[in-house]
């Protein structure tokens, strides 16, 4: 076990007398559990709550910038290696702060608990997390199980489905246009339509509400996340181009009006 004079902890590997490769983090996530195998689920379901933190436009806005993975194990010994990155690039860094201190603890007593229905929530955002860095339409199906997950039972009907989402965001939801959305999830689901866009369900959802269906399911499953996991200590964090957005509003560059017609509100 490496000692705290031999730890270097603004570089990666880090070790102070590592001679390899090198590179510089801006931030690391520490898991303690028994195997790598184990310390990659704790992994994918913190960053699935990490996920959850961003604004809907900026959570799979990817920008071009490389960014490298890694993993330090100590253990009797030290093992070191370099992978894929653990996050997608995204065009805006998520800053994690006090505001996101209660919500840690809440998820750090949850690792803890053997719970069938918490360890439902904990798989959940593991497909959360695995749905982040995927196409649209890749992403859907994903989506769809971790809704599964969060309500417990993977052969859910499309009425029990709907009605256990307004039964979490409220029955101020529009029934019949949530309907339509766990239809076309269930096209998908049971193999009504290898990709979403094939099915004709897809097109109709369009077609009536003009806004893409998987935006809309990204919005339901992200709520569900945050109220039945978190109670609502998940905060969405503010928009970080807020000022910008406001002072080009305010010379007219871009429209004041900038909502959709989403299933639920932008801001989530």
């Amino acid at each position: 076990m490496a000692g705290h004079q031999e730890i270097a902890s603004e570089r990666f590997p880090p070790l102070n007398k590592f001679q390899g490769r090198q590179e510089f983090p801006s931030s690391w996530l520490g898991v303690r559990s028994p195997a790598v195998q184990a310390s990659n689920k704790i992994k994918a379901a913190i960053l699935g709550a990490i996920a959850l933190t961003p604004l809907p436009c900026y959570r799979h806005s990817f920008s071009g910038r490389k960014l490298f993975g890694g993993r330090c194990t100590f253990s009797d010994g030290i093992a070191v290696s370099f992978g894929e990155a653990h996050t997608p690039p995204l065009m805006q860094d998520i800053i994690v702060s006090e505001q996101d201190k209660k919500w840690l603890d809440i998820l750090a007593l949850k690792f803890e608990s053997n719970e069938k229905a918490v360890r439902r929530q904990i798989k959940a955002l593991e497909y959360f997390y695995r749905a982040w860095e995927l196409e649209p339409s890749e992403r859907f199906p994903i989506l769809c199980m971790a809704l599964d997950a969060i309500f417990g039972d993977v052969s859910f009907a499309t009425k029990a489905v709907v009605d256990s989402v307004r039964n979490t965001l409220g029955s101020q939801l529009n029934e019949l246009r949530l309907r339509h959305l766990m239809e076309l999830r269930a096209s998908v689901i049971h193999g009504g339509a290898p990709d979403v866009y094939d099915s004709s369900k897809y097109n109709s959802y369009y077609d009536d509400y003009e806004v893409d269906p998987i935006r809309d399911l990204q919005l339901i499953v992200a709520s569900c996340l945050r109220a039945k996991i978190f109670d609502g200590a998940l905060k969405v964090h503010s928009d970080p181009n807020a000022k910008a957005i406001a002072d080009a509003q305010a010379r007219g560059i871009i429209p004041k009006n900038l909502s959709r017609n989403t299933i639920l509100e932008e801001g989530e």
